[in-house]
C-alpha cells in the first residue's frame, strides 16, 4: 500500500540525525530544548509566530515517530469494531490537478463534502476549516489560534443540524491535513529486512516536512490540552495517499501510505473512528474515564468545595470563582494495597481546571490544579502527570516517602494526601502504547520513545508560588529552607533534586520554603550512566557548565546550587527591582563587594549554629535613595534578562547548548560591558526609587563571586574545595539573613514583563493558509534551528521599540497570577 522513497537525512546536517547519534557518547543525560523546558519563564517579548512553534516542536520530537506501521494492524489493534460495514467505499473524485493553484482552494470543501454524504458516519461532522480559526479556551493567547485544514467534530445526534457546530478543539475528533508530496513527514525505510529497516532514519528532514511534522504534532498538542485523552488521531493527506497517526504522550505511530481517494481503506477509518463513540457524551476509548462531569446530586458537594476554595483563596495560586467551571476527579490511593494484584480504593475529589498545561504532546504532560477532597473535607493541590515506567526511575510518591523519613525533612517538602496510577473503568492502568511497537518487523528507527503511566498525586500542604514572596527577605529565607531541604535530601536520603526552578519552589502558610517536583531526581549512589539519552529541565536556571558542555558534564550538586543563584536574580530582577542602565558608573565606592576566605571556622560559625530568626544584628544602613542615575525601565530590563537567561543555540549540533552568557555575567569585569558590575547591581531600584537591601546585594555579589574561579579560572581544586557540600553556599544565606538594612514592604509586584502579541489582520488582508505554506518552503534553515546571538544592545534598543508598539502604558501588565481558562462544550461555546 505505501511506496518507498529516499531519505533527505544526510551527515551534512547533524542536526536532524537521529538520538542514535548522541547516544552511547555521553557522559550525563543533556537536557533536551523543548518548549516545555524554556517557555514558561522565557523572557523575548516577541510572540513566537506559528511556524517557529512549528520548527521547534518537531525539532524536540526527533525520534518519536514510529512506523511505517500496516493500516490492518493499526485499525485491528488500535480502532477495533464490532459492528460490520454495510455501506459502500467512499470515492471522491480528485485527481492530481486538484492540487494546482486554480482548483487548490475549493480542495478541502470538496473533500467534506464527499464524506459527509458517502452516508458512513453517525457521529462525525467534517468541515472545512482552512481559514476557520478554531476556537480555543480563554486564557490562552490570541496568537496561538490556529486553522486546521480539515476539521472532524462530533455531533451529538443525528438531527442536529451540523451548519450550526462551532468548531473548535473542544469537539475535535480528527484533525485533518492536506500537502504536498515533498511535505510527506516521514520515508519510508527501503531495507529489504527487519534489522536493515531499524538502522534508517524515519522522519523527512527538509524543511517543508520538518514544519508539518511540527504543525500536526502541535494540533494534537491543543486537542490533549482541550480534552482529557490519552491518545488522538490525525489524518494527513500528501497529495493523492494519506497516512494515519495516533499521538500519545510515548509518541506518534505512523501508518504506511494509502490511496485515499479510492479503495476501502479511508472509508474502514472512518467508519471504525465513528463507530468508536459509544455513547451521547461523544466517549471513545481514547477518553479519560477517571475525569467525570459533576451531577445534580453533587451539588451539597459543590457547595462545600466553593466556599472551601474560598477559604482558602490565599494559597490557591490562581482565583477561582463561582463560574469557574469543576469536574469530579478520581485519584487511586497505593497506600489501600494489601496483597499484590490488588486495585487500589479510589477517592473523589472535585477539582477546578488546570490553569498551565504542557508544551509538547509527548512526554510527562504535567498539569497541577486545586481539588477538595470528598472524604477529608479539605482542599488540596493535585499534580497529574505521565510518569516514565522505566527501569531507574521510581514513582515521585516513593521519592516523597523516602524524603519524608529523613530527619528534619518534613518541614520543607508537601505533605501528601494519596497518591497512585490511574485506572480506565475496567480497573486497568492507563498506559502509553506506542513504545509496545519498537523493534516490530516493519519499524524504521526510533530511539526516543519510552513507556509512561498515568499518574495522580494530592497533597495536603498548598502553598502560593515564589513569585507572591511579601517582600525579599522572606524570599531569601524562602531560598535558605529550600537549601536546607537539598543539604538534607542529599547528605542523608543520597537524593540529587536536578531541577531547581522558579515553579519547584513555594511559599507555605507559615512563610517558609518548600521545595516540590522530585520525580527528575536521581539517586546519587545509583548507576552513573545515563538512563536515557534525553532529561528535560527549566532551561533559565541550568548551571553554566551543563549548558555549555551537556555531554561531558555530569549533573553534580554544585550545579544545583548555581541553580538557586540564578533562580534568586531571575525572581528578584524580573519581580521588583530595576537595574542601572550598563553604561552607568560601574563602581561603588561604599560597596562590599570582598568576598570572605573560605576556612570551616567561618563556615560553621555561619550555618548550623546561627540562627536565621536573628535581626538583632545591623550590618547595614538602610537602603539609600536611588539618585539621579539612569535605570533600566521594564522593557529594557526585560530584554536584558531575556539576553542573560534564554541564551541558547541548536544549530549544527545534535543536543542543544547555552550559558555563555551566563558564565561572561559570573566572570563579571570592565571587559563584559554587557552585563552589570556588582556595584550597579547593588543600585537597583524599584518603582518608588528606592535601593535594593544592601544584603540583598552583598549576597548576589557574594554568590556571584563564589561561583567565578570556577568559570574564570576554571580552577578544579577550588570547585571542590568551595562545593563538597552546600555549607558554604547557605553559610552567605544565613550571614543574609542576619543582617538588617532589610525592607518590610519590597513585596513581589505583578509580572511587569510585556509580551507583544500581534493583532489579526482583517479577513480581506490575509494571506490564505494553503497559498502562504506552498510559497514559504525553501532551502533556508527553519527559525527554531537557526543559532541567535543578538547583543544586548541591539536587544535593548528592540525592546524599547516592541514596548512603544505594544502601548505600555495603554492597558494593564500581564500578571504572574491569572485566571483560570473557561472550558468550552462540545459546540464549541463557553459552559
Amino acid at each position: 500500500m505505501g511506496r518507498a522513497r529516499t531519505t533527505s537525512t544526510t551527515a551534512k546536517r547533524p542536526e536532524h540525525t537521529n538520538l542514535g547519534s548522541v547516544k552511547g557518547v555521553s557522559k550525563s543525560t543533556p537536557v533536551l530544548l523543548k518548549l516545555q523546558s524554556i517557555v514558561p519563564n522565557l523572557s523575548d517579548p516577541e510572540i513566537s509566530l506559528a511556524d517557529d512553534l512549528y520548527d521547534q516542536l518537531s525539532n524536540e520530537m526527533r525520534g518519536q515517530f514510529l512506523g511505517p506501521m500496516p493500516v490492518v494492524d493499526m485499525l485491528s489493534e488500535h480502532l477495533p469494531c464490532e459492528e460490520k460495514r454495510t455501506c459502500a467505499d467512499i470515492n471522491i473524485r480528485v485527481t492530481a490537478h486538484h492540487f494546482d493553484a486554480p482548483f487548490r482552494p475549493a480542495l478541502e470543501d470538496l473533500i467534506c463534502k464527499a464524506i459527509n454524504g458517502s452516508g458512513v458516519l453517525k457521529h462525525l461532522y467534517f468541515i472545512d476549516t482552512h481559514n476557520t480559526v478554531l476556537r480555543l479556551s480563554q486564557g490562552v493567547p490570541e496568537a496561538a489560534d490556529r486553522k486546521v485544514d480539515i476539521s472532524a467534530v462530533y455531533r451529538s445526534s443525528s438531527d442536529v443540524d451540523p451548519s450550526k457546530i462551532i468548531p473548535s478543539f473542544s469537539n475535535l475528533r480528527l484533525a485533518v491535513e492536506l500537502k504536498l508530496e515533498s511535505q510527506d513527514i516521514v520515508v519510508d525505510p527501503r531495507g529489504t529486512t527487519p534489522e536493515e529497516r531499524q538502522t534508517e532514519g524515519f522522519e523527512h528532514q527538509v524543511l517543508a516536512a520538518i514544519r508539518a511534522r511540527g504543525q500536526l504534532a502541535h494540533y494534537a498538542l491543543q486537542h490533549f490540552q482541550h480534552q482529557e485523552r490519552s491518545h488522538v488521531w490525525s489524518l494527513v493527506f500528501i497529495g493523492l495517499e494519506a497516512r494515519l497517526l495516533r499521538f500519545d504522550h510515548s509518541g506518534v505511530l505512523v501508518s504506511e501510505r494509502f490511496d485515499w481517494t479510492t479503495g476501502s481503506t479511508l472509508t474502514e477509518i472512518l467508519w471504525r473512528l465513528d463507530r468508536s463513540f459509544d455513547c451521547d457524551a461523544g466517549l471513545d476509548e481514547g477518553v479519560d474515564t477517571s475525569v467525570v462531569p459533576l451531577q445534580k446530586d453533587d451539588s451539597e458537594n459543590v457547595e462545600g468545595a466553593r466556599a472551601a476554595f474560598a477559604v482558602e483563596k490565599e494559597q490557591i495560586p490562581y482565583p477561582l470563582t463561582d463560574e469557574t467551571p469543576l469536574r469530579k476527579v478520581y485519584v487511586w490511593d497505593d497506600s489501600t494495597v494489601t496483597a499484590p494484584g490488588d486495585i487500589p480504593q479510589k477517592r473523589a475529589l472535585i477539582a477546578a481546571p488546570a490553569h498551565h498545561h504542557s508544551n509538547s504532546p509527548v512526554g510527562r504532560f504535567t498539569m497541577c490544579y486545586p481539588a477538595y477532597d470528598l472524604e477529608s473535607e479539605s482542599v488540596c493541590w493535585v499534580k497529574e502527570a505521565w510518569r516514565l515506567d522505566e527501569p531507574g526511575f521510581e514513582k515521585e510518591s516513593e521519592t516523597y516517602a523516602t524524603l519524608a523519613k529523613l530527619n528534619g525533612m518534613g518541614r520543607h517538602i508537601p505533605e501528601i494526601l494519596c497518591a497512585g496510577d490511574v485506572r480506565d473503568e475496567k480497573g486497568e492502568i492507563r498506559v502509553t502504547r506506542t513504545q509496545d511497537y519498537l523493534g516490530q518487523p516493519w519499524a524504521a528507527l526510533a530511539e526516543n520513545v519510552h513507556r509512561y503511566v498515568h499518574f495522580r498525586i494530592v497533597f495536603k500542604t498548598i502553598g502560593r508560588p515564589l513569585t507572591t514572596f511579601k517582600n525579599t527577605r522572606e524570599l531569601i529565607q524562602v531560598l535558605k529552607d529550600v537549601l536546607d531541604a537539598h543539604y538534607i535530601a542529599y547528605k542523608f536520603g543520597k537524593i540529587l533534586h536536578r531541577d531547581i526552578s522558579i515553579g519547584n519552589v513555594l511559599i507555605g502558610k507559615d512563610g517558609r520554603g518548600l521545595l516540590i517536583d522530585w520525580d527528575m531526581c536521581k539517586r546519587t549512589d545509583a548507576t552513573k550512566s545515563p538512563r536515557r539519552p534525553w532529561r528535560t529541565g527549566t532551561w533559565q536556571f541550568i548551571s553554566v557548565e551543563l549548558l555549555m558542555k551537556p555531554n561531558d558534564t555530569t549533573h553534580r550538586l554544585r550545579d544545583d546550587l548555581e541553580s538557586i543563584f540564578w533562580l534568586l536574580l531571575y525572581v528578584v530582577l524580573r519581580y521588583h527591582y530595576r537595574l542601572p542602565s550598563l553604561d552607568s558608573d560601574r563602581e561603588d565606592p561604599g560597596a562590599q563587594n570582598a568576598l570572605p576566605t573560605i576556612n570551616e571556622g567561618f563556615v560553621d560559625s555561619l550555618y548550623d549554629d546561627a540562627s536565621s530568626e536573628n535581626d538583632d544584628d545591623d550590618d547595614f544602613d538602610p537602603p539609600a535613595a536611588a539618585g539621579s542615575g539612569s535605570h533600566m525601565d521594564w522593557s529594557q530590563l526585560q530584554a536584558y534578562v531575556h539576553y542573560l537567561f534564554d541564551d541558547s543555540t541548536v544549530r549544527g549540533k545534535a543536543v542543544p547548548t547555552g550559558g555563555v552568557r551566563k558564565r561572561d555575567f559570573i566572570c563579571g569585569g570592565p571587559d563584559r560591558p554587557d552585563h552589570p558590575s556588582d556595584a550597579q547591581i547593588g543600585r537597583a531600584v524599584d518603582d518608588a526609587g528606592r535601593r535594593m537591601p544592601p544584603p540583598l546585594a552583598q549576597l548576589v555579589a557574594n554568590l556571584r563571586q563564589l561561583f567565578r574561579p570556577v568559570y574564570k579560572d576554571n580552577d578544579v581544586a577550588y570547585a571542590q574545595n568551595a562545593f563538597k557540600n552546600s555549607k558554604l553556599f547557605a553559610a552567605y544565606f544565613n550571614q543574609a539573613l542576619q543582617s538588617g538594612g532589610w525592607l518590610d514592604d519590597d513585596a513581589a509586584e505583578p509580572d511587569h514583563f510585556v509580551f507583544k502579541s500581534p493583532s489579526r489582520q482583517p479577513e480581506s488582508s490575509r494571506v490564505p493558509k494553503r497559498e502562504r505554506e506552498e510559497d514559504e518552503y525553501d532551502d533556508c534553515e527553519p527559525e527554531a534551528l537557526k543559532a541567535r546571538s543578538t547583543g544586548v544592545a541591539a536587544l535593548l534598543r528592540r525592546s524599547k521599540r516592541v514596548a512603544l508598539s505594544v502601548g505600555e502604558g495603554s492597558g494593564p501588565r500581564s500578571s504572574h497570577i491569572q485566571s483560570a481558562p473557561t472550558a468550552l462544550g462540545s459546540n464549541g461555546l463557553p459552559r
